[in-house]
Formats: C-alpha cells, structure tokens, sequence
C-alpha cells in the first residue's frame, strides 16, 4: 500500500511538475509575443518621427532658399504641431506673425502655443493683445476667460460668451 501511495505520490509531483513547466513555457512565449508587439509599435513610431523629421526638413530647405515662404512656413507649423513640438511650432508661429502681421490668426497661434507650454502668463498677455484689437473674437475671449485670472477690461463680455 504505501508503495502505491509513494508511486502515486511520485505522478502526481511529475504531473505537478510538467504543469508548472508548461506553465512557465506559456508565460515564456507570452512574453516574447508582448516583446514583439512593443518592437513593433517602437518601430512604427520611429518610423513616423523619420517621416515628420523628413517634412520638417523638406520645409526647413525651402525656407532656406526663401524665409517669407508663408506656406512653408504653416507646414511646418503644422508638422511641428502634430509631434507635439510646442517650442518647434512656436518658432514658425512667431515667423508667420513677421512674415503676416495683420494676420490675428497668428498671434492667436502664438497664445495658444505658449499655453500649451504651459507659460500661462505670456498665454494671457497676447491673448488680451488679440482682444484688445478684436474684442469680440469669441475664440479668444473664451480662452482668455479660461485663463484665471479672468480679464477685468472685458467682464461685462465674459459673461455674455463665457461663464468664468
């Protein structure tokens, strides 16, 4: 009886064994599989950032051969944009706004830009710039009602587009 008990025994640690092993096989083969995929998405962005680097330099030598090319210049604004190049896209932005002065949507550009960097403070200022020559551009009271504090020039018109 306990020879059959010890032989018993003995399969089950086998059985228990060979378990844990392909237990470990699996988690194993698992992992390379989730390795793989995150080779895959890593390649893919890399890819993606060469393909944006090479817009941006294909932006970057026209503008080389002529500054003002104000077409040039949004591409790469927008290319800049889209990568999430704050401080990239505040570059172009600012040039736009030489090469357009009479343009808002520029200095609308560059407020938005600088809150998106996260200097609230030079935000508000040209947003309030942006105002104070359009004070009734709704896209730009709503940003600037956003920005606390909220503009006290213009409150009676905060509350009307925004609730601040």
């Amino acid at each position: 009886e306990t020879e059959e008990q010890e032989q018993q025994q003995e399969s089950e640690e086998k059985q228990q064994q060979q378990q844990e092993e392909e237990g470990v096989e699996a988690e194993v083969e698992e992992a390379w599989l989730r390795q793989d995929e995150e080779e895959e998405v890593e390649e893919k962005e890399e890819e993606e950032e060469e393909e944006a680097d090479d817009e941006v330099q294909m932006y970057m030598e026209i503008l080389s051969r002529d500054p003002g090319d104000v077409d040039a210049l949004k591409c790469a604004l927008f290319a800049k944009m889209r990568r999430a190049e704050w401080g990239g896209a505040l570059g172009f932005a600012r040039r736009l706004r030489e090469a357009e002065p009479g343009e808002v949507e520029w200095r609308f550009m560059e407020a938005l830009l600088h809150e998106l960097k996260g200097d609230l403070a030079e935000a508000e200022r040209l947003f309030n710039e942006v105002l104070a020559e359009k004070p009734l551009l709704v896209r730009a009271l709503h940003v600037s009602c956003n920005l606390q504090p909220a503009l006290v020039l213009f409150s009676p018109l905060n509350s009307v587009f925004c609730s601040c």
